[in-house]
C-alpha cells in the first residue's frame, strides 16, 4: 500500500511539471502571431491547448496529434493575421475593459454550457428567490411607499381625538369641536368632516340599501378632487344636497350626461344630484373610522336627526365625525400638534366632559393610519421572503464553490501563464452576472404571476390591495436584486479561483481540494439550515394560531345564524311606538317561516367590524368614567345568537327604558365577590343627560370586534322605547337550513310590510367569523410557501455538500475498505458527518427563531413565542429532511471498489 502511495505522489509531480512546461513551449509558438492578437487572447489559447492535451502520455499517438495540430493552427493564423494590418487604435480597443469584459462573458456562457445540469439548478433557484422577493416588494410597494392617489398626499391628515380616561384613540368627534378647529387651527388649509351611514335608495331598480357618506364642503378640496360632471358641494348647500359616485351613476342611472339636477330619495327624502365624481376617486381612511371602501352618495349631514342636532351635540357622548385635514405646506407633524395640544387643553377648560375624559388631540398623516396596522405584518412577510433569497444564494454558492474546486487546475494554469487575481476575478464574476441576469428575467416572470397570486388570497382587511402590481419600481428592485445577487453567490468562487495556489493545483491532491473549500461549503449549508428553521418555526407557530383561532367561541354559536340589516325611514315610522311596532311584528313574522327558527336586532352586528363605545360610571363613584362596549338588543337576542345567560334575566316585552344587561367582565370589574343583579349603572348610550339603569341580568363575554382580543365590558340596553328611525340595525336570525337559503322568503315578508325597505346585506355569520382568521391565514400560506421552498433549498444544499464529499473522498473511502473497513461503517460516517451539519443549523436556527418570532408576535394567538411542541416538531421534521438528503448520497459508497479505486491512483 504505501509503495502505491508514493507510486501517486510522484505520478502527480510528473503530471504537473508536464502540464507546465508543455504550457511554456506552448507560450513560445505563440510568438508566431501577431503580438497584439497573442497578449488579448494568449491566455484563453494556453488554456485551450492544455485541455486538449490532458493527461496524454508524452509517447502516445494523442500527445503528437494535439502539438501538431496546435503547431499547424498557429502557422496558419499567423499568416492570415499578419496580412491584416492591425493600427494601435484597434490594438487599444481589442485590450481594453469591454473587449475583455465581452469576452468573458462569451467565455462564461461557453462554460456554462458545458454543464447543464447544474446550471439549470442555478437558474431555478435564483427565479425562485428573486421572483418570491420581487412579488412580495411590489405588495410593499403598492400597499406601503406608494403615496396615495391624491394632490399633495403627502400634507393630507387625520385629525383625531383621544380620551385619556378610558385610553380610547382613534376617537371620533363632535359637530362643535368639529366646527372650534376649522375656526380656529390656523396650521390647516382645509378641514371637513366624514361619516358614513347606510341609508336605502328608491330608483328604477327598486329599492335598495346605499352607503351614505356624510361631510361638509370643504372635503373636495381636501382631496384635491372636481366632479366629471356638475359642481362639488358648497358652504350654503343643505343636507337634501349630494354628489353619486361614478359607480352608482352608471349602474342604477345607466351614466345619463343630465343626471345633475335630478333627485333621488334617500330615507324617503329628496336629494338633489348636483354632481358626478370621477371613476377612480375612494377615500381610504383606516379601519378605526368606520369608512367602507365604496360611497354611493356625499351629501351634507341632516341637521336634525331624530336624536337630536349633531351641530349643537358637545358632550362627547354624541361624538361621531372623523376629521380629515390638508395641512398648509411647510407645516410639519410636530408643528401640527403643538396647535392641537393648546387647542384641546381650550376645550378642556371649556367644557367639564372633555375635562373629565382627558380629552386630546393629535394628528396622524393619513398613509401611516391606514398602512399603519399592516406594516408589521408585511414587513414580516418580506423578512422571510428574504430568507429565502439569502438560502437561494447560499446554494447557488455552494453550487458555484464547488465548480470552482473543480476548476481549480484550471485557474491555476491560468496564473501560472501571467492571468493576474483581478483578469481571474472577472471570468468568475462573468459567468455569476450571466446567471443573475438570466435568474432575474425568470424572477421577473414568477413576480408577475406571484403578484396576482397574493392579491387573490390577501384579505379583504388589507388596504390598497387593489392596486398592487408590478411596476418600473418592482422591475429596478429586481435587477437590483438580480446585481447585488451576483456579489453575494459569486465573491467566494471568484476568491477561491483567484487564489488558487499553482502548484498545489497542479499535483491534484484531492485531499487539499477538499479541505479548501469544503469548511466553508458546510458553513453555507448550515446556515441554510438555520434560515429554514427560523422560516419553518414561524410557520408551525402561525399554524398553531390559525387552529386556536379557530377554537375559539366568541360568546355565541354562529352556526346556522343569519345576519342582514334592515334601515327605517323617519317618515311613516314615528318613534318611537312606530319602529318598535314594526321590528316586533316582522320579527314574529320572520320567525314564523320556514327554516327560521328565531331572529332578533341589535346594533351593531357582532364582529362586523362597527363599533359603539359609550362611557358610565357607578352612583357611589360618579368622578371616576370607565369606557364600555355599547350594544342596543330585542328581548331573545341571547337566545338566538346562543349566548349563556349567567344570571337573572333578559328583557321583557314591555320593560321600562332603564334596565340593562351586562357582560360577566364587567359585572367582576365593577362588583367583584357581589351579586350584580339590582346594582346601578349610570350610562348615556345615546347622548344627552346619563340616567341611571338597574342591571337585570349577566351574561357570558362576547367578543364583538375581534376573536384574538378579549372584549372590553359590555352594556346591553333594550331597544323598546328608543327611536330608531334614521338608523340601521341588524337582524340576526337562526335557521335550520343553510342561512343563505331563508333569504328569498324573508325579503318577501319584509316586503310585504314595506316595499320601500330593502333587506340588504344578507350574510353568514361564518363569514364574519372567517374574515376574523383571514389575515393569519395569509401569513400563514405565504409562510408556508417561503418555508416549503426553503427546506427544499436547504435539504438540497446538504445533499450536495455530502456528495462531493463522497466524490472528493473516494480515494480515503477506498483505501479505508481496502485495510478492512465495513461499507455500512463508512456509510455511517459520513451520515454522521452530514447530521451534525443538520443538528448545528437547527440549534442556531432555533436561536435566532426565539429573536425573530417577536416580528411576528402580533399574529400570535394561544400559543407561546416559545412553543416547546412547535419547536420539537420542527427539529425533528428537520432533521429527518437532513437524514433523507445525507442517506440518498451516501449509498455510492457502497459501490466503490478499492481495486478500481487504488488502481486508478
Amino acid at each position: 500500500m504505501r509503495y502505491w502511495l508514493k507510486l501517486h505522489c510522484v505520478a502527480l509531480r510528473v503530471n504537473g511539471m508536464r502540464e507546465r512546461f508543455s504550457a511554456k513551449v506552448y507560450r513560445t509558438f505563440l510568438r508566431l502571431l501577431p503580438e497584439a492578437f497573442a497578449v488579448t487572447y494568449g491566455d484563453d489559447l494556453t488554456r485551450v491547448f492544455v485541455d486538449r492535451l490532458g493527461t496524454a502520455r508524452p509517447a502516445s499517438p494523442h500527445f503528437w496529434f494535439v502539438w501538431i495540430r496546435a503547431v499547424a493552427d498557429l502557422c496558419a493564423n499567423s499568416v492570415r493575421l499578419r496580412k491584416k494590418t492591425i493600427n494601435s487604435s484597434e490594438i487599444s480597443r481589442m485590450s481594453s475593459f469591454p473587449e475583455r469584459f465581452f469576452s468573458d462573458l462569451s467565455f462564461g456562457v461557453r462554460s456554462l454550457k458545458r454543464t447543464p445540469g447544474s446550471t439549470s439548478v442555478v437558474l431555478i433557484t435564483l427565479a425562485l428567490g428573486i421572483g418570491a422577493n420581487t412579488s412580495m416588494f411590489s405588495v410593499l410597494n403598492s400597499v406601503i411607499f406608494r403615496p396615495l392617489d391624491y394632490p399633495g398626499a403627502e400634507r393630507l391628515y387625520l385629525v383625531e381625538a383621544a380620551w385619556q380616561a378610558t385610553e380610547t384613540r382613534n376617537a371620533p368627534h363632535t359637530g362643535v369641536d368639529y366646527q372650534f378647529l376649522r375656526e380656529n387651527a390656523g396650521s390647516f388649509e382645509e378641514m371637513a368632516v366624514v361619516w358614513s351611514v347606510r341609508q336605502n335608495m328608491i330608483s328604477d331598480n327598486g329599492a335598495e340599501q346605499i352607503e351614505a357618506g356624510w361631510t361638509t364642503a370643504p372635503f373636495f378640496n381636501v382631496f384635491g378632487v372636481d366632479p366629471i360632471i356638475g359642481r362639488a358641494l358648497q358652504e350654503n348647500d343643505e343636507s337634501g344636497t349630494g354628489l353619486i359616485s361614478h359607480a352608482l351613476w352608471q349602474t342604477s342611472f345607466g351614466g345619463d350626461a343630465e343626471i345633475v339636477g335630478n333627485s333621488i330619495t334617500l330615507d324617503a327624502r329628496p336629494v338633489t344630484i348636483v354632481g358626478v365624481l370621477p371613476p377612480d376617486f375612494a377615500v381610504t381612511l383606516p379601519p378605526t373610522a368606520g369608512l367602507p371602501a365604496r360611497i354611493d352618495v356625499w351629501r351634507m349631514p341632516d341637521r336634525q336627526m331624530a336624536n337630536g342636532d349633531f351641530w349643537a351635540m358637545d358632550a362627547l357622548a354624541g361624538a361621531a365625525f372623523r376629521v380629515v385635514a390638508r395641512a398648509k405646506p411647510g407645516m410639519t407633524e410636530e408643528q401640527l400638534n403643538t396647535e392641537l395640544a393648546i387647542l384641546a387643553a381650550e376645550r378642556r377648560e371649556t367644557f367639564a366632559d372633555h375635562a373629565e375624559a382627558g380629552f386630546e388631540l393629535y394628528v396622524s398623516p393619513l398613509l401611516e393610519a391606514i398602512v399603519g396596522p399592516t406594516r408589521s405584518t408585511l414587513y414580516a412577510l418580506f423578512g422571510a421572503v428574504a430568507l429565502v433569497l439569502l438560502i437561494s444564494c447560499a446554494n447557488v454558492a455552494n453550487i458555484l464553490l464547488v465548480k470552482a474546486r473543480a476548476r481549480r487546475r484550471e485557474m491555476a494554469v491560468r496564473a501560472a501563464l501571467g492571468g493576474g487575481k483581478g483578469r481571474i476575478m472577472s471570468v468568475v464574476f462573468a459567468e455569476s452576472l450571466i446567471l443573475a441576469l438570466l435568474g432575474g428575467t425568470g424572477g421577473v416572470a414568477i413576480a408577475f404571476w406571484g403578484a396576482g397570486l397574493v392579491q387573490a388570497i390577501a384579505p379583504a382587511g388589507l388596504p390598497r390591495v387593489d392596486g398592487i402590481q408590478v411596476d418600473s419600481t418592482v422591475l429596478v428592485f429586481a435587477l437590483g436584486v438580480a446585481v447585488v445577487s451576483t456579489f453575494v453567490f459569486g465573491l467566494m468562487p471568484a476568491l477561491i479561483g483567484a487564489n488558487a495556489n499553482p502548484i498545489d493545483a497542479m499535483r491534484n491532491s484531492s485531499r487539499s481540494v477538499a479541505r479548501s473549500g469544503g469548511r466553508l461549503g458546510t458553513l453555507i449549508v448550515g446556515g441554510e439550515i438555520a434560515m429554514a428553521v427560523v422560516l419553518l418555526l414561524g410557520t408551525g407557530l402561525l399554524f398553531r394560531t390559525v387552529g386556536a383561532l379557530e377554537r375559539v367561541r366568541p360568546g355565541f354559536d354562529y352556526e346556522r345564524l343569519l345576519t342582514y340589516s334592515v334601515s327605517l325611514p323617519s317618515e311613516g315610522y314615528a318613534a318611537p311606538s312606530g319602529t318598535h311596532g314594526f321590528y316586533r311584528d316582522f320579527l314574529e313574522t320572520s320567525a314564523a317561516l320556514p327554516g327560521v327558527e328565531s331572529a332578533a336586532v341589535v346594533w351593531p352586528l357582532p364582529l362586523e367590524g362597527q363599533w359603539w363605545y359609550g362611557q358610565y360610571n357607578l352612583p357611589a363613584t360618579p368622578e371616576l368614567t370607565t369606557k364600555a362596549n355599547i350594544r342596543v338588543i330585542s328581548g331573545g337576542y341571547f337566545d338566538v345568537m346562543g349566548t349563556v345567560l349567567l344570571d337573572g334575566r333578559t328583557f321583557f316585552e314591555g320593560d321600562v327604558r332603564e334596565v340593562a344587561v351586562v357582560s360577566e367582565a364587567l359585572a367582576e370589574k365593577e362588583w367583584p365577590g357581589q351579586i350584580a343583579i339590582g346594582q346601578t349603572v349610570h350610562a348615556s348610550p345615546w347622548g344627552g343627560p346619563g340616567r341611571d339603569f338597574q342591571v337585570v341580568g349577566v351574561v357570558e363575554d362576547v367578543r364583538y370586534q375581534s376573536l384574538s382580543e378579549a372584549e372590553i365590558p359590555t352594556i346591553y340596553f333594550s331597544t323598546e322605547g328608543w327611536s330608531w328611525n334614521d338608523w340601521e340595525f341588524g337582524v340576526v336570525a337562526r335557521t335550520s337550513v343553510p342561512p343563505l337559503s331563508a333569504v328569498p322568503a324573508l325579503k318577501e315578508a319584509l316586503a310585504g310590510f314595506d316595499a320601500t325597505i330593502p333587506l340588504a346585506r344578507p350574510v353568514p355569520m361564518t363569514e364574519y367569523v372567517d374574515k376574523q382568521v383571514a389575515t393569519n391565514r395569509f401569513v400563514l400560506r405565504l409562510f408556508g410557501i417561503f418555508a416549503l421552498l426553503a427546506i427544499t433549498m436547504a435539504g438540497i444544499g446538504v445533499y450536495g455538500v455530502i456528495a462531493h464529499a463522497v466524490g472528493q473522498r473516494t480515494r480515503e473511502i477506498g483505501i479505508r475498505l481496502a485495510l478492512g473497513a465495513q461499507s455500512k461503517a463508512v456509510q455511517k460516517l459520513v451520515v454522521r458527518q452530514g447530521l451534525l451539519i443538520v443538528a448545528a443549523g437547527v440549534l442556531a436556527g432555533v436561536l435566532a427563531a426565539v429573536f425573530a418570532v417577536r416580528f411576528i408576535g402580533s399574529l400570535l394567538y394561544g400559543v407561546p413565542g416559545v412553543d416547546v411542541l412547535t419547536y420539537g416538531t420542527i427539529a425533528g421534521l428537520v432533521m429527518a429532511v437532513g437524514l433523507l438528503a445525507t442517506a440518498i448520497p451516501t449509498r455510492k459508497i457502497s459501490l466503490v471498489d478499492p481495486a478500481e479505486t487504488l488502481r486508478a491512483e
